[in-house]
This record gives C-alpha cells, sequence and structure tokens, in this order.
C-alpha cells in the first residue's frame, strides 16, 4: 500500500508475513481550523527520533544522517528531483533501485535499539 503520506510494505507467502518499515506522516501535522482544529497528529515520532538518534555515537550518527542539510540546492546533483530534492523516486522514474542508506537495526546497542522498536 503506497500513498502521500502513508507507506506499508509486506510479503506474504503462504503462512509467512515480512514486513518492512513503514512511513506514516502528517502534514501539517496540527489542524488550525474545522471541526479537529487543534488536534495534533504525529508529535511523539519526531521526538522518539531525536532522542535516538541522540543515543548514537558520532561514527553512528554519520550513517542515519546522510546529508547536513535538506535544502534542495544543498544536495548533489543525483538527488536534484523536482519539486524538494528529497525524494528517491518521482513520477517518471518507474523501477528505480534505490541503494540503502542508513543504519541497521542490528548495529544498534540495546539502549538504542528499544527507542527504534518504540
Amino acid at each position: 500500500m503506497d500513498g502521500h503520506h502513508l507507506h506499508l510494505n509486506d510479503f506474504v507467502l503462504t503462512d509467512h508475513v515480512v514486513m518492512t518499515p513503514a512511513f506514516w506522516g502528517a502534514e501539517p501535522a496540527i489542524a488550525d481550523r474545522g471541526p479537529y482544529a487543534g488536534r495534533h497528529e504525529c508529535d511523539a515520532e519526531p521526538r522518539n527520533g531525536l532522542e535516538l538518534i541522540r543515543t548514537l555515537s558520532l561514527p553512528q550518527q554519520k550513517q542515519p544522517i546522510i546529508f547536513q542539510s535538506m535544502i534542495a540546492t544543498d544536495l548533489p546533483p543525483e538527488r536534484d528531483t523536482p519539486p524538494d530534492g528529497c525524494q528517491s523516486s518521482v513520477s517518471f522514474k518507474d523501477n528505480v533501485v534505490i541503494p540503502y542508506e542508513g543504519i541497521r537495526a542490528e548495529a544498534l546497542t540495546p539502549g538504542p535499539r528499544s527507542l527504534w522498536l518504540t
């Protein structure tokens, strides 16, 4: 299942199910008007992510922090994709092969790993 703010990837083979990491997002994360005015969504996720990254050693932080800036003009040319330059796959890039980036959960010590699981 794939959408603008929801990405779920599952593989099912007989009675086995494998799930990859999922992305759930909200933008804007705060409803400023309408029947849901004042409602906040996804507040814990950025807070938990920041706490997790702060528990990593500096060498470990260099793995998940791929670029120091998200500003499109600060990214290398291969990351230049309209509209914002932050996407690895966009329209008209069917079957793009996206290389692995980040840090593997198995490389985390127990403290950061428990934060990753929450």
